[in-house]
């Protein structure tokens, strides 16, 4: 496969070629970095949007144990908006591979604990119902990258 390096101000990212689905190739890095963009911006607003979760967590102290979900929210969803940008920054194909994986692990484990406080009845369904949403969603997309990435992978 043909692995092309984007430069980008004074950075240069790494488009591994998942996304030649069709495309003329003189789209194929733009719309693959638009892509790439939405997706980043999706996963940040996920992150953001955990932070006054966390909050109302910290300031329940219902117990210790809700306490650690704060952490672990916080820790794990911003996390994941960490690890996104750098598959957006990857050197090679594995690095991208690699990275892309942290970012489902904690993309999922941050989905984990907002359920987990909703089991433990600290936080309501309906106030994280659309943040579970929106994550599921992100996850399953990243989780086709994921697969359309190891093929590639295994191809070369």
């Amino acid at each position: 496969m043909n692995e092309e390096l984007i430069p980008t101000s004074q950075f240069t990212f790494y488009l591994p070629p998942i996304f030649d689905i069709n495309m003329p190739s003189d789209s194929t890095a733009s719309n693959a970095n638009a892509f790439g963009e939405i997706l980043f911006q999706r996963i940040k607003d996920f992150g953001l949007r955990c932070i006054p979760v966390c909050d109302k967590l910290f300031s329940s102290s219902f117990s210790p144990s809700c306490t650690n979900m704060a952490k672990q929210l916080a820790r794990s969803s911003s996390s994941s908006v960490a690890n996104y940008r750098a598959v957006r920054r990857a050197r090679s194909h594995r690095e991208f591979y690699s990275k892309l994986c942290i970012v489902i692990e904690e993309l999922d484990e941050s989905l984990f604990w907002i359920e987990y406080a909703i089991d433990a009845k600290f936080i309501h369904f309906e106030r994280a119902e659309s943040l579970l949403s929106e994550g599921n969603e992100i996850l399953k997309i990243l989780v086709t990258s994921r697969k359309t990435s190891s093929r590639l992978l295994k191809e070369k």
